[in-house]
């Protein structure tokens, strides 16, 4: 009985260490450091037995974007446990106010300067698009991380993809890098908040230069990136994982 508490009981220490932490920042108008948010996360994929492969096809400058990260496919709310270990740098996130309801790791998140989207209110997404694009260009060094579909898949499978990743990098003239992962939906599928232990691998494909783009080639950088994600989901479903990328952390 007491093995069985343990890691429950660890679980939320940690949570009300660091996010009691994280809340005492805010208020004193201090913003969550990537460096917070990936302690959490490794210590919390730890305790519930998730380990994690990043496969990076190149290195990136941080100071050479601005960044759009772009997760090509969304499964599971456990990509928010990992993101912040799988982007290399400081980044905001641009997602659905959903996303606060993913507990304490939503929470940190939005600590740490996520611009939020209220989905049927045109005016206040209109707002949050403006600031998400004024942050990237307002530095070579910032970066943001949104999905391009949305929502998350309720069975696996590819969702309908938005111009809104695609409309934000041109208008910004970030680089567009696209992320894959596989295991997400294993450890936590859609619907349930039973986490399970497993392994989540994330590759991060080449950058996409978008500086020289014009609004007319927002569909086929869209159709460029689910063809990507396409290439992703039939080679992963040879169950050869880390045989993907020849790259791994």
């Amino acid at each position: 009985m007491i093995n069985f508490l343990t890691r429950p009981c660890q679980l939320l220490a940690l949570y009300a260490r660091q996010t009691g932490s994280a809340v005492i920042d805010h208020l004193r108008g201090r913003k969550l450091t990537r460096e917070r948010l990936t302690a959490f996360t490794a210590e919390q994929r730890e305790l519930l037995g998730i380990e994690l492969h990043v496969h990076r096809k190149a290195t990136l400058d941080p100071a050479a974007g601005p960044y759009l990260f772009v997760l090509l496919n969304q499964n599971s709310l456990a990509e928010s446990c990992i993101m912040p270990e799988v982007i290399p740098f400081n980044f905001k996130t641009f997602a659905n106010i959903g996303y606060l309801f993913a507990p304490f790791v939503g929470w940190m998140c939005w600590m740490s300067g996520a611009i939020l989207v209220i989905p049927g209110f045109p005016l206040q997404t209109r707002t949050a698009v403006a600031r998400a694009c004024e942050y990237l260009r307002s530095s070579p060094s910032h970066a943001m991380y949104m999905s391009i579909e949305g929502r998350r898949s309720p069975d696996g499978q590819l969702s309908a993809y938005r111009h809104g990743c695609s409309r934000m990098a041109i208008a910004t003239g970030a680089t567009i890098i696209p992320i894959f992962l596989a295991g997400a939906r294993e450890i936590l599928p859609y619907g349930d908040w039973r986490i399970r232990p497993g392994h989540v691998h994330a590759w991060i494909d080449d950058p996409i230069p978008t500086s020289a783009l014009g609004p007319d080639s927002i569909p086929a950088l869209t159709q460029h990136l689910r063809s990507l994600a396409e290439i992703y989901v039939n080679r992963t479903t040879d169950s050869k994982l880390p045989h993907l990328s020849q790259d791994s952390t």
